[in-house]
């Protein structure tokens, strides 16, 4: 497992280091997404988003870093009732099955107890990554067919305790 030098909590000045990162997972990752995909992604997911987004107090981006490079980020977007979603987990490729992951969901859930979140889902597209999820306590709860861009997107859930 990779110890990782630094996690810490992203903010606007690491706004051209999360859309580069997100930008080259969009890139080389999802074969399932044609290019037009990928480019309607970078535009919906832009500067103006992560820095409105970032700033919301029921919001958290939590970076992880090798020295002063962020390698890995997950984004939670809170809902009223204390529930909310996973946005983006996404680590780059040198860095991955290493555990960075694996920790930055623990941090998450850490930060989620504490501000009186009882829960959370995401999405995710592949079979791999729903067998990811369950062994980390996630249950799938669904699947929408062709959703965003025809892409299947599968519904995991997780309560916390």
């Amino acid at each position: 497992m990779l110890k990782i030098i630094k996690q810490k909590r992203l903010n606007k000045n690491h706004t051209n280091d999360f859309l580069n990162l997100l930008n080259d997972v969009l890139t080389s990752d999802f074969p399932e997404y044609q290019l037009k995909t990928a480019q309607e992604y970078k535009k919906l997911y832009g500067k103006k988003w992560f820095k409105e987004e970032i700033k919301k107090k029921k919001n958290y981006f939590l970076g992880a870093f090798d020295k002063k490079t962020l390698i890995g980020v997950i984004s939670f977007i809170g809902q009223p009732g204390g529930f909310g979603s996973v946005s983006w987990l996404f680590i780059d490729k040198k860095y991955r099955s290493q555990g960075v992951g694996i920790s930055l969901l623990k941090k998450l859930e850490q930060w989620l107890t504490k501000n009186n979140f009882h829960g959370y889902f995401l999405y995710t597209e592949s079979q791999k990554n729903i067998d990811f999820y369950t062994k980390r306590g996630f249950r799938h709860v669904g699947t929408m067919i062709n959703s965003w861009f025809g892409v299947n997107e599968h519904i995991m859930e997780k309560i916390l305790n």
